[in-house]
């Protein structure tokens, strides 16, 4: 066996051990969304809502959950569309399927999609928090491999963490998932315009972290609360919630065929 296929194996099998783990706790293992998941899964509702129903008209929606882990978003998005999970990882798939047996869950490479589930098959692919866990040499194939699943004028929503944020969030961390590649903004809205996308949307979602920096306390404090209820409307406390949001979220549009 080659170094390369040795080391490759490795940390397979330490990935595998480390989401086998963390799918049996209560907070990432259950069938309904944590306060995390359920945050990140309403901004991408929405932009559905906004962007790709209107676009399919009567048509039901093809959806592919790419980098599906336990199945939790791969199930909200079966309300939209007729949806098939995907992951690398077979702990996750088997977790997903455990969890909901109703639903198509397939243990597959990202490689292997194109073959295995056909080009241009999907109108929307959604992919929550998987960009980061690939080796940043092959991000750039993993956005071309999202375009070619996608039908001419489908849309890709992808979630990550901003890089922005990386040295703040891993001051405060204690666990360390097996890759973290972390994407600046204006990073990952260059690969997938390199990809041969359209950049629709960005937004962040901001859930609370344990983040030490003046700001972060600051917005989380019981006083920003009370702010927030009393100027509703204020940008400037907007702003600040925007500054320190740890997610990030692209809205992409493959061309039209005609376009």
């Amino acid at each position: 066996m080659s170094g390369a296929h040795s080391s490759n194996d490795a940390f397979r099998a330490k990935e595998e051990e480390y989401y086998r783990e963390l799918w049996s706790r209560e907070s990432w293992g259950s069938v309904t969304p944590n306060p995390d998941e359920k945050a990140r899964s309403e901004k991408i509702v929405s932009l559905i809502r906004e962007y790709v129903l209107p676009a399919a008209g009567d048509r039901r929606l093809r959806i592919l959950d790419l980098g599906c882990g336990r199945g939790w978003l791969t199930n909200i998005l079966s309300a939209l569309g007729e949806v098939v999970g995907i992951d690398p990882v077979s702990a996750g798939v088997e977790r997903a399927r455990a969890l909901f047996p109703n639903i198509e869950f397939r243990c597959l490479e990202s490689a292997e999609l194109p073959s295995s589930l056909g080009l241009e098959s999907f109108d929307l692919v959604v992919s929550s928090e998987v960009i980061e866990h690939v080796d940043r040499a092959e991000q750039p194939a993993f956005l071309t491999g999202i375009f070619s699943l996608l039908v001419p004028g489908g849309f890709a929503v992808l979630t990550t963490p901003r890089g922005e944020m990386q040295e703040r969030w891993a001051r405060c961390q204690t666990e360390e998932q097996p890759r973290e590649e972390w994407l600046m903004a204006r990073d990952l809205r260059r690969l997938a315009e390199e990809a041969g996308f359209n950049v629709r949307r960005t937004d962040r979602v901001f859930v609370p972290m344990n983040l030490k920096d003046p700001i972060s306390v600051f917005v989380q404090s019981r006083y920003f609360a009370k702010l927030a209820q009393i100027f509703p409307a204020s940008r400037l406390l907007a702003r600040l919630r925007y500054s320190c949001s740890i997610y990030q979220v692209i809205l992409l549009q493959r061309p039209a065929a005609n376009s």
